[in-house]
């Protein structure tokens, strides 16, 4: 079922679908990579339209965890995980859902839609990284 059911969540589906090799329904076969080359993960499961923008869904078999150190544990919702490389590509492992929360946190991507069910469906044990923060190839090869 798609999460890209409100006008702000189809606009930023119609942009990253334009914009990358991303299908909303997932693939286990494209590489993703930080804007310094370092391989974070192969495959995703979705990708989540939400208020707060579009992120990747991964489960944890598709990270590479070698590529990143927790930066914060289980102070909220997830575990924050920073890309080692410097590159600043942030992972979130969700602990809670946010289906109590109507709004996002404040940022430039929010949205105050007040949805009952919540700003977006994040899945608690599922991983979370931004599409903009990262390069998408077909193989696991770095091109030059």
């Amino acid at each position: 079922m798609s999460t890209a059911i409100y006008p702000n969540r189809l606009q930023d589906k119609a942009k990253l679908e334009t914009d990358t090799d991303l299908v909303e329904c997932g693939s286990p076969s494209l590489f993703f990579y930080s804007t310094k080359g370092s391989l974070l993960a192969q495959g995703y499961v979705r990708i989540v339209y939400g208020d707060h923008g579009p992120y990747t869904e991964h489960v944890r078999e598709q990270i590479v965890w070698d590529a990143f150190k927790c930066v914060r544990t289980s102070v909220g919702f997830y575990d924050k995980w920073i890309a080692k490389d410097g590159s600043n590509v942030l992972l979130y492992d969700q602990r809670k859902t946010v289906a109590n929360l109507p709004n996002p946190p404040a940022g430039k991507l929010s949205f105050s839609g007040n949805r009952p069910e919540g700003y977006a469906d994040y899945r608690i044990g599922r991983m979370y990284i931004s599409p903009y923060d990262i390069r998408i190839r077909h193989s696991d090869k770095i091109e030059q």
